[in-house]
Order: C-alpha cells, then sequence, then structure tokens
C-alpha cells in the first residue's frame, strides 16, 4: 500500500507541474523566478508523517519560503514567486524538518534562477536511507498540436532503480 502511495504521488507530482498553468503569467519579462515546490522525502519503516513535513527556505535562510509542508500527494501545489536582482540569480536553498530545524540536505544548496522562468522543486528520498537531495527542475515551454499533451515525470522513489519504472 506505501509502494502505491508514492508512487501515486510520484506521478500525480510529475504530470501536473509541467503541464498548462491556467493561472500563470509568465512573467517573460519580469525580474521574477516562480517556484512550485513537491514534498516527496520518504520514511520507510516507522515514525509518522510529521517526520517529513518540512519547511523551504530560498535565500533567506532565517524565514521560510514554505513551511509545515507535508507529504505531496496531489499534483496541485502553490507558486511563490521570487524577485531576482538581476536576470539571473544564484540563490540558497535549503529543505528543513519542520519540527527539528535540523537540515535535511547538504545545504544550503546554490541554485541559478533566471527572470521569467518557472522551476519545480522536489526534496526526494527517504529518512532512513539518508539519501535526501533537493533538485531544481526548469519548465520548458514547448508547442504541442491539438489533441496531445506533454508530460514531464519525475521519479522521486529512493528504492527503485531508474530502469525499473
Amino acid at each position: 500500500m506505501i509502494f502505491l502511495r508514492l508512487v501515486l504521488a510520484a506521478s500525480v507530482a510529475g504530470l501536473s507541474t509541467f503541464g498548462c498553468d491556467e493561472d500563470d503569467d509568465n512573467g517573460l519579462f519580469s525580474d521574477n523566478a516562480r517556484i512550485y515546490f513537491h514534498n516527496q522525502l520518504t520514511q520507510v519503516g516507522g515514525g509518522s508523517e510529521d517526520d517529513v513535513t518540512v519547511d523551504l527556505f530560498v535565500d533567506n535562510q532565517n524565514s521560510p519560503l514554505q513551511d509545515d509542508v507535508g507529504y505531496t500527494i496531489t499534483g496541485n501545489v502553490s507558486a511563490e514567486s521570487i524577485e531576482l536582482d538581476d536576470d539571473s540569480e544564484s540563490l540558497s536553498f535549503d529543505a528543513r524538518g519542520s519540527s527539528s530545524g535540523s537540515t535535511l540536505v547538504n545545504g544550503p544548496l546554490n541554485r541559478t534562477l533566471t527572470a521569467g522562468d518557472r522551476y519545480t522543486v522536489v526534496l526526494m528520498g527517504d529518512t532512513t536511507l539518508d539519501n535526501r537531495q533537493l533538485r531544481t527542475y526548469r519548465h520548458q515551454d514547448m508547442d504541442v498540436t491539438s489533441g496531445q499533451i506533454r508530460v514531464r515525470f519525475i521519479n522521486t522513489l529512493s528504492r527503485l532503480s531508474g530502469d525499473e519504472l
């Protein structure tokens, strides 16, 4: 049952965030970048949901951009707008346990964002395997023909090799 939940959540997160964004104001000529955060951190073999509830920090390491983010089970996540000082800027990212305040990745990690672009940020891995990662994926706008869709799949399952899906 846990495996099915993990596969479903990974699929939903991968499919929905890379599709069309109805409320998206592309912001092509703005000084902002948009971030969509998915918490796909798992804990197999005990513990509770609270153990994988996280705070996401971007640039300001004293105040979370998003706090108390539980395991993402739907594809709909809120978009956060990040104001950049220039056309592109290197920002520090960190994910910390909400209750403990301790970092969950070897962070903070620096990522370069470009103004007007959208990014999916995914916390993945398993707490018991100590293989946690905070990954950033830039959205790629592509035209598709009528009656077709574009899908990007992100495999966040830490207990499977890449060839098993």
